[in-house]
């Protein structure tokens, strides 16, 4: 509704609730008055036959006016919301998308232990229960270390099933492959960011994957993880 329209919408309204009400007080004067010449002894009977009948003409009228406003108010607000998240999904907090920690399948390594201590064979058995096809590894703090996909996990040399994490992550940075530390395997980012500037973030590291802490810390606790295909559903909805 245009701002003419809605301005003229609202004189209207405006004078048709006086014109009501004068015409109600007009109606129950000139109804008292004809009570009285006619039936005086009636007059409370008529009072409370026709008092009913006006009020609720008064109030049916006013009720459709005031109340359409505010049903068409309520419907824009419903259609900007409806906007905002299906012709704006960019425009999304990654917070209303991600999968929260208490859902995801993790590996945090122990109090005491590091990398050296972490079998490589341990962590395939891992994945495998879980049948998960990505593994996020957190430390003792749950801030997040490391991102290895299952698939370069399966493929690495067992040695016996002696091979270790620490190892593992060696060899990836002494071949120029390591792919598995926060700016290279993922990146990190805060749970008031938006989906769109998260997604350019991981496409700028040419990453897969996106960890999100309470204000985008390194050593924070990770409290949601959004990959690459979860977030694709998100941005195409």
């Amino acid at each position: 509704m245009s701002q003419d329209n809605t301005a003229r919408f609202q004189l209207s309204k405006g004078m048709l609730t006086i014109t009501i009400v004068v015409v109600s007080i007009v109606g129950i004067v000139i109804t008292a008055a004809i009570a009285m010449i006619i039936e005086p002894k009636d007059t409370i009977n008529i009072f409370n036959i026709l008092l009913p009948v006006f009020a609720s003409w008064v109030g049916t009228i006013l009720a459709y006016y005031y109340g359409r406003e505010n049903f068409e108010s309520a419907s824009q607000e419903m259609r900007k919301m409806a906007n905002d998240r299906f012709q704006f999904p960019e425009k999304m907090l990654i917070s209303t998308a991600m999968r929260k920690m208490s859902d995801i399948d993790l590996y945090i390594i122990e109090k005491g232990k590091s990398e050296a201590d972490v079998k490589i064979k341990d962590l395939k058995d891992f994945v495998s229960l879980k049948e998960a096809s990505r593994l996020p590894i957190l430390d003792l703090n749950s801030a997040p270390k490391y991102m290895i996909h299952t698939s370069v996990l399966n493929s690495a040399d067992g040695q016996g099933g002696t091979l270790t994490l620490q190892d593992f992550i060696k060899d990836k940075k002494e071949s120029g492959k390591m792919q598995f530390d926060v700016e290279h395997g993922f990146v990190i980012v805060s749970e008031n960011e938006k989906l769109g500037v998260a997604r350019d973030k991981m496409i700028k590291s040419n990453c897969q994957d996106i960890f999100v802490t309470r204000n985008g810390g390194r050593e924070e606790p990770l409290i949601g993880w959004l990959s690459n295909i979860r977030l694709a559903k998100f941005l195409e909805a």
